[in-house]
């Protein structure tokens, strides 16, 4: 099977940064979009777990992510989380935090 093309955001490293100083520990997985259509570019898990598609602001989902982003919502609504700018990061580490102070993680 020939591989798909996937390409690293210019602001991926930022973005993945970003999450580590706040606790999370993420996997970068961009490169695995080749094999599975739509795969997200990076899980964190800590606060609980998120599958996190990183974006330019303004810029849509792929047909394929968008797919993706449907079963994940399907199976675990919050699961799957679009970051644009580290402000995105910092309000999805914030409800997962108060999720898990809530018992609810």
């Amino acid at each position: 099977m020939p591989r798909r093309k996937c390409r690293k955001d210019g602001h991926h490293n930022a973005l993945s940064d970003c999450a580590r100083d706040l606790g999370w520990q993420v996997w970068d997985t961009w490169q695995h979009a080749q094999y599975t259509p739509g795969f997200p570019d990076a899980m964190w898990i800590g606060y609980g777990v998120i599958l996190g598609e990183y974006k330019l602001p303004g810029e849509p989902l792929t047909p394929a992510e968008a797919k993706f982003r449907a079963l994940c919502d399907a199976m675990q609504p919050g699961l799957y989380q679009v970051f644009e700018t580290e402000d995105d990061v910092l309000r999805v580490t914030e409800l997962c935090r108060a999720e898990m102070i809530m018992g609810r993680g």
